[in-house]
């Protein structure tokens, strides 16, 4: 019961062409033709509906992208081969084994080993922060030093 107690028997109405509308009315199975101004008219008379649209959820703002965290890059592992000379040099690569294995230079412990060569040194778990410079300086109180490569 949409008006106020009594039932009206509901009619729809489409316009055909300018000036004529076609009239269904209250479940009956014909249609006639009519007059838009009496189709006017009959408008007049039924109150419309409130019209109220269906209720939508708030706008939301997109989150951003989120991309999982990346492992860090692996760095490469720093290497150095330092190489002495003199009469001494195969005696100077035990003294600095002995001394300097495990110390830490850099927030790191060394871990040094016998080189290519029997007068040579290979030094490894060197910090990024640490330069040949320090190495040279650290291993030239043990003996002469020919060459020295950090890779």
């Amino acid at each position: 019961r949409m008006f106020g107690g009594a039932a009206r028997p509901t009619a729809t109405h489409m316009v055909t062409r300018p000036g004529l509308a076609l009239r269904s009315g209250g479940g009956a199975q014909r249609a006639t033709a009519l007059p838009a101004k009496r189709l006017a008219s009959q408008m007049a008379s039924v109150r419309p509906m409130a019209f109220r649209p269906a209720p939508r959820a708030p706008m939301q703002r997109a989150r951003p992208l989120q991309i999982p965290d990346a492992p860090p890059p692996v760095a490469k592992e720093r290497v150095a081969e330092i190489e002495f000379e003199g009469d001494d040099a195969e005696a100077d690569v035990q003294v600095s084994i002995d001394a300097f294995n495990g110390q830490d230079v850099g927030g790191r412990e060394l871990e040094i080993t016998p080189g290519p060569t029997p007068a040579s040194i290979r030094v490894k778990n060197i910090s990024p922060d640490t330069d040949l410079s320090v190495l040279k300086d650290m291993f030239s109180d043990v003996g002469q030093i020919k060459s020295a490569v950090l890779r």
